[in-house]
């Protein structure tokens, strides 16, 4: 994974274009610049395959789609990125069921994204 902010490929895979949009925003005042935004889970996935990205940010809860088997596809693929799994409401992120999926770190969504931001810090420092 790259260790320059720039250079890092980022894929954002929430619902809610809102949601993308504010937190792609977020990034960019990081230092952060290459995004592609997803959806749903099906597209990530083929967005995934295409684009290679570095880091995936992945809502748990997508309407009719198991986050957790989207999170064990893309794990399972040779040199697969950081996935970040980040859901509004605590009670949908189980960590112990998340790190089993293969994410590497799990957050709640919060006003100004600033668990994701610390949670991309230490990603960055491994």
């Amino acid at each position: 994974m790259p260790k320059n902010k720039q250079n890092l490929k980022i894929l954002i895979v929430d619902d809610i274009p809102n949601v993308c949009t504010a937190i792609k925003e977020t990034l960019i005042s990081e230092g952060y610049h290459n995004i592609i935004t997803s959806f749903s889970g099906k597209e990530a996935l083929s967005q995934y395959l295409d684009l290679k990205p570095d880091l995936v940010i992945l809502d748990i809860n997508l309407p009719g789609e198991d986050s957790l088997e989207i999170c064990r596809q893309i794990k399972k693929n040779e040199l697969p990125p950081k996935i970040i799994l980040m859901s509004v409401f605590t009670a949908l992120v189980d960590p112990v069921q998340a790190k089993k999926a293969g994410a590497d770190s799990t957050i709640i969504k919060d006003t100004g994204y600033s668990y994701l931001k610390e949670a991309l810090e230490n990603i960055m420092k491994e």
